[in-house]
């Protein structure tokens, strides 16, 4: 604690909570013997998890290739090489680095729930070795190809599909009971219900797998437009969903996304970030000298791969940049009022109507099949398309 500089009084203080402490177990009414305990923190303390923070912070020194990201006891590490030998390698001599800090500091590791993950573009799997062996103290490590990270689903192609899979089956549980209850629940409450109980699932983490392929999205979305069908009263099952979204003040996922992207960047301008985020994201104008038209723009790098193009950060800067400027950089604009105009910049822009009004084009929805065959007659299907919605 001296290190973090507390000293003096509250050093004491600390000091004098820690010590003499003892431990025994009762069981129907047998005591066990008393041990005193000599290094660790009281169990259901509310200091408890604050001196574990301190306790293990400093285990980003026990090696100086890895990254460290830690939250509360779990701890990721993260090591990156070109080559995979070179990288097992690595892997196995910082994790005896990281098992010697962990021996000397009194702590244990669950090599059961201890798992390793090798990213890489799904092209690139013949190039894998078929057994990759890191162990931790002569226990061969188990490898996976997804793991739950603080309640996102990651895959080794950080294609997002398994977490989109793992939402979209907590949705559809949700959205199957709101299909039988929209003829007994008022609107309001069902409106309630989808905003507490499926838009948490939407909004959890979307920066992150927000910007994954299209096909994986639109799984989301279906299921989206669906919900909102079943708390919109009157509305069929294949109603058109923006007039529905308008009328609910609901946004779509894709603008769901867009509007957090508004958020983390406008953020960015007023530098209310963590550091790593900031250095995420530069300007236009901070590559070159010239007085562009897209000065004030985010620069979005040069990349070969499509997967670099879903990259999290590119997406966010991206879509920052289709923005009309004046709507979201006001620096007098509070955070509450800029997520207002975004969201009801979003809203205006849902039609109200048919989306096929304006196009010889008949619309299954508007008008059902049975309402076209009886005006046979009176149409000239020579001039019109037929699209179903």
């Amino acid at each position: 604690m001296e290190w973090y500089g507390i000293r003096g009084i509250p050093y004491d203080w600390f000091k004098s909570y820690l010590s003499s402490r003892s431990i025994c177990t009762e069981f129907l009414g047998v005591i066990s013997s008393v041990l005193h305990i000599s290094c660790g923190v009281p169990q259901g303390s509310s200091l408890g998890p604050l001196l574990f923070l301190l306790y293990v912070n400093d285990i980003h020194t026990s090696s100086d290739s890895a990254l460290f990201f830690s939250f509360a006891d779990d701890t990721n590490l993260f090591l990156s090489n070109k080559d995979i030998k070179d990288l097992v390698e690595e892997a196995n001599l910082e994790l005896t680095k990281v098992n010697d800090w962990i021996s000397a500091n009194k702590l244990s590791l669950n090599l059961t729930k201890t798992k390793f993950i090798v990213f890489h573009p799904h092209q690139r799997t013949d190039y894998l070795p078929l057994v990759i062996k890191i162990e931790i103290c002569g226990t061969v490590i188990k490898r996976v190809t997804e793991l739950p990270l603080l309640g996102v689903t990651i895959d080794q192609h950080l294609s997002w599909k398994p977490h989109i899979s793992v939402v979209s089956t907590k949705i559809s549980k949700i959205i199957g009971i709101l299909k039988h209850i929209r003829y007994f629940v008022p609107p309001n409450i069902l409106l309630t219900i989808y905003n507490s109980l499926i838009l948490p699932y939407l909004n959890y983490g979307l920066l992150v797998w927000g910007s994954c392929c299209p096909t994986n999205l639109n799984r989301l979305l279906t299921l989206q437009k669906r919900a909102i069908r079943f708390v919109s009263p009157g509305a069929n099952y294949n109603s058109h969903h923006e007039m529905l979204c308008k009328a609910n003040n609901i946004l779509s996922l894709r603008d769901l996304y867009k509007a957090k992207c508004a958020k983390l960047l406008f953020d960015w301008y007023n530098d209310d970030l963590p550091y790593r985020i900031l250095q995420l994201f530069s300007k236009v104008n901070e590559h070159h000298g010239v007085n562009t038209r897209s000065k004030d723009l985010f620069h979005i790098p040069r990349f070969r791969l499509i997967l670099r193009s879903l990259n999290a950060s590119i997406s966010i800067a991206r879509t920052w940049n289709s923005y009309p400027q004046d709507l979201i950089i006001n620096p007098r604009t509070s955070p509450f009022t800029m997520k207002k105009n975004v969201k009801k910049y979003f809203i205006n822009n849902y039609s109200e109507d048919c989306p096929l009004q304006n196009f010889s084009i008949i619309c299954f929805v508007c008008n059902p099949p049975s309402t076209i065959i009886s005006n046979y007659a009176t149409i000239n299907y020579s001039s019109l398309s037929v699209i179903e919605l």
